[in-house]
């Protein structure tokens, strides 16, 4: 997967601490840098444009895999 565009992921970073405040700048670039490789929503149309639904879907993404035990296995 190739690297991230940084302004891209500034961007996306920004719009995630604008519709999360809660939500630290370090965090919120972490977020961004997954979410922006290829592959990944935020390389998608609407992650490209910063819709609202990428900023969303890749912000649960993260509390799914990061904040619970969704991948553990008992």
């Amino acid at each position: 997967m190739g690297s991230p565009d940084p302004e891209h992921v500034a961007r996306f970073a920004a719009k995630i601490r604008e519709k999360f405040p809660g939500c630290s700048a370090d965090e919120a670039v972490d977020i961004a840098v997954h979410a922006c490789t290829q592959g990944s929503i935020g390389n998608s149309t609407d992650g490209r444009r910063l819709h609202e639904s990428a900023i969303r879907k890749a912000v649960a993404a993260h509390v799914r895999h990061a904040m619970s035990h969704y991948l553990r296995r008992p």
